[in-house]
């Protein structure tokens, strides 16, 4: 009787809780406008952006060659973001189109310019949908 009732208690606090909705397309999951990158992590993701058409100070990403190409997107999920590039990713006269991107979301952390530590996610892209 003891499980029964253990069983009927998770089945309706499962019913109760949240639920988020996650849309995958093939290994990546869809960013919506209220998701939080820190969630995505080191995760698959994708979303609909454009180039942007005024481009912040961001922190750049090195490597051993040195500063890997990258694109500035501006898009509604995931804001103002640089997506690095080791494909040929011909977005580059992408002016004035959204287009979907597919890629891992990474992060930077460093000094920032006011003092503190500053933290800045980025797109390591896989590939473009124009």
């Amino acid at each position: 009787m003891k499980p029964l009732i253990l069983l009927s208690i998770l089945c309706t606090f499962a019913m109760c809780s949240p639920k988020t909705t996650v849309v995958k397309m093939g290994d990546y999951e869809q960013l919506t406008a209220k998701s939080k990158l820190d969630n995505y992590l080191d995760k698959k993701v994708t979303f609909v952006a454009s180039r942007c058409k005024m481009e912040y100070q961001h922190m750049l990403k090195s490597s051993p060659d040195g500063t890997q190409p990258y694109i500035c997107l501006d898009s509604e999920a995931a804001g103002q973001v640089l997506a690095y590039y080791g494909i040929d990713a011909d977005i580059k006269n992408a002016d004035n189109i959204r287009f979907r991107v597919f890629g891992t979301i990474g992060k930077i952390s460093g000094a920032g310019k006011g003092g503190g530590t500053h933290t800045e996610y980025y797109l390591d892209l896989d590939y473009v949908e124009l």
